[in-house]
């Protein structure tokens, strides 16, 4: 990325020896990660004007440090008259000749603390590129600062730590060579990976990323690729596929990542069908080995073929659609949404890889209950209440699927190990009908609202001891004041 820097953003003009602190900020975050800070060479002559010589003095030796933008572009005439008001200042000049840089895209960014020139930028539509020194701090954080993202199970880890004798990197090294090479060399990178443990303390799980911002073969922005994605074969079954995946897009919403990717050989079918499950499209390209490209796009959707709800939402997670769908708050007890949803941020218990709490590592997971409620449909929303100790909304969902049943064989070969009960248990409740919701986690909620907040606005009147339905307007009231909206479409 190449930016380019006004002057008055690095000299105070009544303040002839200090930078501020924010340009200090700017420029460890640019130069650390990779970006370019160009002076243009009419800021360089415009210092040069000044008749104050140690000021003029001071500026220029600060300025030295970065190079010059190479032959920029004179403004020429139509674009003056994009501006209506150019001005004829040596000032405007200065002015116009920064601006015209970025118009032809001689640089990615300008930063300036002239008002005057976010104004023109503004007339001339690219107001979006030209930053204040405060907001260009902001955008290269949220851009390149890496945001820790923690999930039950889950640990990040530098590779130079982990026991590369471990049984899974023996798996790997079967079939790609050589895989030796290319571990001990990323691992000299200091990059990282995600693992799950056992407890022996052994790998279950290891997902390789990297970040290929910029630098992607295949796509442009900012990219993830996933370059290792292994679970144990001992450990199949329990969901840590779904954990790992959960993991990866966290951490890319977290970071602001535009896509993630990952290259897989046709015969690794159960990571291709897990990997299409939640929303990743073969590409139809290959990578230079023969595998094939599957990427996952986290930007916000275009309303162009809009699919059902439940396809819409698993290709545009985390996006989903409000329009044409019931809503519900449903009530789940602090002993079971502990299990259910093993994330939540105020839990802080962490589960082991044991089968009976698979249902804790997935994103699909089953809700069982005896309401008589019977028009639940597929794409249809849910909206979690942790009762009796929280008393507030925790988490979204989105329904898959909706059977009615009291056959034990029946519901235990839907639910898989995606519930929290036990067969015993659900043997116990099918004496009568059992309803039946397979659902997709979507995410917790960033502010849910309480019991006593949901009472004020009137969105419920009674306590909340059954699922019960909301309308779209409380709907999006619950959304709105969850901060989430821009997740709803």
């Amino acid at each position: 990325m190449r930016i380019l820097i006004d002057t008055n953003i690095l000299i105070d003009l009544e303040d002839h020896s200090e930078i501020a602190a924010e340009f200090a900020q700017f420029s460890q975050l640019a130069i650390s990660n990779g970006c370019q800070i160009l002076v243009h060479p009419t800021s360089i002559l415009d210092m040069q004007r000044d008749q104050e010589v140690q000021r003029q003095k001071i500026m220029l030796s600060k300025f030295k440090k970065y190079p010059t933008l190479d032959s920029p572009p004179e403004p020429d005439l139509d674009f003056l008259k994009l501006l209506v008001y150019p001005g004829s200042s040596d000032n405007d000049r200065v002015d116009n000749r920064l601006l015209f840089a970025l118009f032809k895209n001689c640089i990615d960014i300008l930063v300036t603390e002239d008002r005057k020139i976010h104004t023109k930028a503004e007339r001339i539509g690219i107001a979006d590129k030209v930053y204040f020194i405060t907001d260009i701090c902001l955008f290269l954080e949220a851009r390149y600062v890496k945001r820790k993202v923690e999930l039950p199970n889950i640990e990040e880890e530098y590779l130079y730590n982990l026991d590369f004798g471990d049984e899974i990197f023996a798996s790997i090294r079967q079939e790609y060579q050589p895989f030796d090479v290319w571990l001990q060399r990323i691992a000299a990178q200091g990059r990282k990976a995600w693992i799950c443990r056992d407890e022996n303390q052994r790998l279950a799980s290891i997902v390789i990323y990297k970040d290929e911002t910029n630098h992607c073969d295949f796509f442009l922005g900012k990219i993830l690729k996933i370059c290792t994605f292994k679970v144990l074969d001992k450990f199949r079954g329990r969901k840590i596929g779904e954990l790992n995946i959960k993991m990866i897009f966290n951490y890319c919403l977290e970071n602001r990542y535009e896509k993630a990717y990952v290259t897989v050989f046709s015969q690794h079918q159960q990571l291709i069908n897990l990997v299409e499950e939640f929303g990743f499209i073969r590409t139809g390209q290959k990578a230079k080995d023969g595998d094939d490209v599957y990427a996952k796009d986290f930007n916000r959707p275009s309303q162009k073929n809009v699919l059902d709800a439940v396809e819409f939402h698993k290709i545009n997670y985390p996006y989903f659609l409000v329009k044409g769908v019931n809503k519900y708050i449903v009530p789940i007890a602090p002993q079971y949404h502990r299990e259910l949803f093993s994330d939540f941020v105020p839990v802080q218990r962490e589960f082991l890889l044991q089968e009976h709490l698979s249902h804790s590592n997935a994103i699909k997971k089953a809700y069982l209950c005896h309401a008589k409620l019977r028009c639940l449909a597929a794409g249809d929303l849910l909206v979690f209440y942790r009762s009796r100790d929280l008393k507030k909304l925790t988490s979204l969902g989105i329904v898959e699927h909706i059977m009615v049943s009291n056959e034990v064989d029946e519901i235990l070969s839907l639910v898989g190990k995606r519930t929290v009960f036990s067969q015993e248990e659900i043997t116990s409740f099918c004496s009568k009908p059992l309803l039946v919701i397979l659902f997709r986690q979507i995410k917790h909620l960033t502010v849910g609202l309480s019991f006593n907040e949901l009472k004020k606005r009137g969105i419920i009147k009674n306590h909340i001891e059954s699922i019960t339905k909301i309308d779209d307007t409380n709907f999006c009231k619950i959304i709105e004041e969850s901060n989430d909206n821009i997740l709803a479409y």
